[in-house]
């Protein structure tokens, strides 16, 4: 009986997301309560789970459950596949500047959304758009802000770094071999060139026209 009522105060007093206090207290005074009265206190507690919205049809439960579990390669290689998908040019495999100004805004928020969900805000679409906007649009500065490129040089895919101690904004950075994977998979070549101004810019803009 003792257990039920305890199991039942606990459960009621279970704090969200909105209020951040009783989330402290939460956490201080559950650790005097008794063992058998104790629930642990999930994530799911307090942040609504994600709505894996699409345009196109596109399943997005392999992309959320690899970033759940840190698996970060994995999910740029996945992030890269429902890109393609989206914009429907999985058989081209690489993006033009035409599929960018139609991406589907939908989408293009699901995959934003789950990087910034689950890397913390560490990495995502969104968070490459403001480190771009900070450096005034310059690809080259971009590169050396979010650590695409080193002593100046633009590394290989292989030097990318799959951990929460890369710089922000360091993924996704499959967008960057989607646009050259025509041209090159030795490196973020593409950055380098003329033309990213004009894809990059496409992309930003994007987010901006999808309120992203």
């Amino acid at each position: 009986m003792v257990d039920s009522w305890g199991n039942a105060m606990v459960d009621g007093c279970t704090p969200h997301l909105t209020d951040k206090p009783k989330l402290d207290l939460y956490y201080i005074f559950a650790d005097q309560l008794p063992s058998s009265w104790r629930k642990p206190m999930t994530r799911n507690h307090y942040e609504p789970e994600l709505k894996l919205h699409s345009e196109k049809g596109v399943d997005y439960t392999k992309l959320r459950d690899v970033l759940a579990a840190g698996k970060w390669k994995e999910a740029d290689l996945e992030t890269a596949r429902v890109l393609l998908e989206a914009a429907g040019r999985e058989a081209e495999k690489w993006l033009d500047i035409e599929s960018l100004k139609t991406f589907p805004c939908a989408d293009l928020l699901t995959i934003d959304q789950l990087w910034v969900r689950y890397s913390q805000g560490h990495f995502g679409l969104s968070v490459q758009q403001s480190i771009y906007k900070e450096a005034g649009g310059d690809c080259v500065r971009l590169g050396e802000r979010i650590g695409w490129r080193v002593r100046g040089e633009w590394i290989a895919y292989s030097k990318i770094k799959w951990n929460l101690d890369a710089q922000m904004g360091h993924l996704p950075v499959c967008m960057a071999f989607i646009w050259s994977n025509h041209r090159s998979v030795s490196g973020i070549v593409w950055l380098s060139r003329v033309g990213c101004e004009a894809w990059y810019n496409s992309l930003m803009q994007r987010l901006l026209e999808c309120s992203i």
